[in-house]
């Protein structure tokens, strides 16, 4: 209800509701949540209703870090590229926009969720469960570290599932008949036998003669064609903390010497457990003295709770809230909680931002230093990351220094701070060495002042404690190439195509054969040519061409074409039978999730045509979006 974990839940608990909540609130529709006023701070307005920057800003972030997730080290050459992130930020103010457009209508439709359905789609939520159960205490402490508290996030949860309901009543409208999805079932099942000639390309390479007047003029063709991109040669140095750290090492007397001097540093402070019942409304200070006679009176405080707790999920265990330090909840619940005497004892009401409260101290923990033994790794991994670091900005200082007094070596700088020049030969910028493939290094690699100057760069930040800088020993800039230089590959390329050509034209000449009615089994052996019978061939064949297998299934029986390969090849298919597939009960199963697909399919399009007609109506105005406002 108002625990609220700090330190705690920086954990993977945050990552999943970042995840599983945050994302999906985002750009999927909390609108109470995303709702804002009217001011000078807008990003959009809907409607007269204002989409603030801030809202924009959470859901901006939000796409960032799941794309972020999911393309990796890719990532972060898209994010230098300022049109492509602002594309991003555009997506998601559209999503922001749909959202408040699906919002309206669902309001004025009257759609409505009541609370037990919310109460049910929170316990349901994986973050906030513990071996698969709902645990209350990590769903405040959850909530606490998103700013969030139990009232917001039932109104979000709410407006959540009144859009689900909206989209299972679109669902609903978008139904696939048991017989269509059966006759398209069936379809998907039926094989065929088929007949091809497949005419390799290869084959008449050297059957094809390419002139040195074909090759000029195919170069003269493409003026800004062959081109060969810039490129630059490096010498740099790299100094990174965590490369340092790995040779750092931390005696037992290091250890022992930083724990007896901060004991403060692993004091475990005081913990309380603690029990509250809840109450709410006009009423709520009256019936929390009424439920307090009731304990006072010898009635269970767990029996209490059970029965009249607003919060029903510490309700549903006796109002337990679990082990907490002072500090992490309600103020005005905190100060009384850490003011009860002794084990037992029931206070109250006590009034905070929630409500009333009667609050039972059921366990406490007393301030402790922890064990050496349980602190150890840690300090030596402390110790370690600050000698690393306190070496890295030395040696980064004299790196700079020496590198900026002089520009036209690395050998001193690297030198003085004990490091080593390394080398990466002439690379364009899509051809990048692991070793350099950072945005920003590559940015000074390949600016006017390292490329054509050959000075040192400035200290480069590739990462937190970790630096470059970089010099270039070579250039060649982009230009076009010579015919020389692309000769032989134009001529390749023309044979390619030659050869290309005359196997189709081949290819034709069986095809206008057998449309004739000509029996071709003379003219494929002069042409070295074989007729290769497949029978049963499904949709998901993978022995024949893709191409082959699409076209046979395209003719009706009987039915004859040319097709093109992908690798150049050209192909003649004929269609000899066609065997239908009858559906039997065990395919049921596999027809109802066929059934399921095909209407999600049908609900999405009507869903995109639903919020089309919603823009059509609506006045939607845009401000600035820009990451600088």
């Amino acid at each position: 209800m108002m625990e609220q974990k700090r330190e705690g839940s920086q954990s993977w608990v945050v990552k999943i509701i970042l995840g599983l909540i945050i994302l999906s609130f985002a750009l999927t529709g909390v609108y109470s949540y995303l709702r804002g006023g009217p001011g000078a701070n807008a990003a959009a307005e809907v409607n007269g209703q204002s989409i603030s920057r801030t809202d924009l800003e959470r859901a901006y972030q939000n796409e960032r870090a799941r794309m972020e997730a999911q393309s990796g080290d890719m990532f972060k050459q898209l994010s230098g590229n300022e049109a492509f992130m602002q594309q991003l930020r555009r997506g998601a103010l559209e999503q922001l926009v749909n959202q408040h457009l699906v919002a309206d209508a669902i309001s004025q439709m009257g759609l409505r969720v009541s609370d037990d359905q919310v109460k049910e789609a929170i316990r349901g939520i994986e973050a906030f469960q513990d071996n698969g159960k709902f645990d209350n205490e990590r769903y405040l402490a959850v909530l606490r570290n998103q700013g969030l508290n139990p009232s917001k996030f039932s109104e979000m949860m709410r407006a959540d599932l009144a859009r689900q309901q909206f989209v299972e009543g679109i669902l609903a409208t978008s139904f696939v008949l048991p017989d269509e999805a059966k006759a398209l079932y069936a379809a998907s099942r039926q094989t065929r036998d088929i007949d091809s000639v497949t005419v390799k390309a290869a084959s008449y390479l050297d059957k094809v003669a390419v002139s040195d007047d074909e090759i000029k003029a195919r170069y003269e063709s493409e003026p800004q064609g062959y081109m060969a991109p810039e490129k630059v040669a490096l010498d740099y140095v790299e100094l990174s903390a965590d490369n340092l750290a790995k040779d750092i090492q931390v005696s037992d007397d290091e250890i022992g010497a930083y724990y007896n001097d901060n004991p403060n540093q692993f004091k475990r402070p005081e913990q309380r457990r603690a029990s509250h019942i809840l109450f709410t409304g006009d009423d709520a200070e009256a019936k929390a003295k009424a439920a307090l006679k009731e304990i006072k009176a010898g009635k269970s405080f767990a029996d209490v709770a059970k029965a009249d707790s607003a919060d029903k999920f510490s309700a549903e265990k006796g109002g337990d809230l679990g082990w907490n330090e002072k500090g992490v909840y309600d103020p005005a619940f905190d100060t009384a909680l850490f003011g009860i005497k002794k084990e037992g004892d029931v206070v109250g009401p006590i009034k905070s931002s929630f409500g009333y409260h009667l609050i039972e101290l059921t366990g406490v923990r007393p301030e402790a230093v922890k064990p050496l033994a349980e602190v150890k790794d840690q300090i030596k991994a402390d110790i370690a990351k600050k000698k690393a670091d306190d070496l890295f900005y030395d040696k980064q200082d004299k790196l700079e220094k020496l590198a900026f007094e002089n520009p036209d070596s690395l050998q001193g700088a690297a030198k003085a701070a004990g490091l080593t020049v390394k080398h990466v030969a002439l690379f364009a910028r899509d051809q990048v060495p692991a070793d350099v493939n950072y945005p920003k290094v590559l940015d000074a690699a390949f600016s006017d002042s390292v490329k054509l100057d050959k000075v040192n760069s400035e200290v480069i930040e590739a990462g937190k404690e970790h630096v470059f800088v970089v010099r270039a020993s070579d250039y060649k800039e982009a230009h076009r190439k010579s015919l020389d230089e692309v000769k032989d590959a134009i001529a390749k390329t023309l044979r390619t195509e030659k050869a290309e050509a005359k196997a189709k034209a081949t290819a034709q000449t069986l095809l206008d054969k057998l449309n004739a009615g000509d029996d071709v089994s003379a003219w494929l052996t002069e042409q070295g040519l074989t007729l290769e019978t497949s029978k049963g061939v499904n949709r998901q064949d993978q022995k024949l061409a893709q191409a082959i297998v699409h076209s046979a299934f395209e003719q009706e029986k009987g039915g004859k074409e040319l097709v093109a390969l992908a690798n150049g090849d050209s192909a003649v298919v004929k269609v000899d039978a066609i065997h239908a597939y009858q559906p039997t009960d065990a395919d049921k199963p596999v027809i109802e999730m066929w059934q399921k697909q095909l209407a999600q399919q049908r609900s999405n399009e009507a869903n995109k045509q639903f919020i089309d007609a919603l823009r059509e109506t609506a006045k939607v105005k845009y401000f600035n979006i820009s990451n600088n406002g």
